[in-house]
């Protein structure tokens, strides 16, 4: 399972920046996971913050139960205002949690 969080509720649309704050709480402890992150066209991120190997899919390897990860969220022009997605999923040998 995931806790996502924002640390600010809004994000200015130019040169905006925001942190993304994942909680993981694995329903199997003792197995690897990765974290998928998708964002809208126009946005972007910084590697991990919490200091996590990021594989070649930029997926983001979570080793240990119960990590934190903190991501820079950030914009580089203008964007179009309004409501933009962004998908996390955590991905497992067996299921996808999104």
């Amino acid at each position: 399972m995931l806790d996502i969080q924002f640390a600010k509720s809004k994000m200015e649309n130019e040169e905006g920046m925001n942190h993304l704050w994942i909680q993981v709480h694995p329903e199997d402890p003792l197995q690897t996971s990765e974290i998928q992150i998708q964002l809208p066209e126009g946005m972007y991120r910084s590697k991990n913050l919490s200091g996590l190997v990021e594989n070649d899919q930029g997926h983001i390897v979570v080793d240990a139960p119960y990590q934190d990860v903190i991501i820079e969220i950030f914009t580089q022009d203008a964007l179009e205002c309004g409501e933009l997605t962004i998908v996390v999923s955590l991905l497992t040998a067996e299921t996808t949690v999104h």
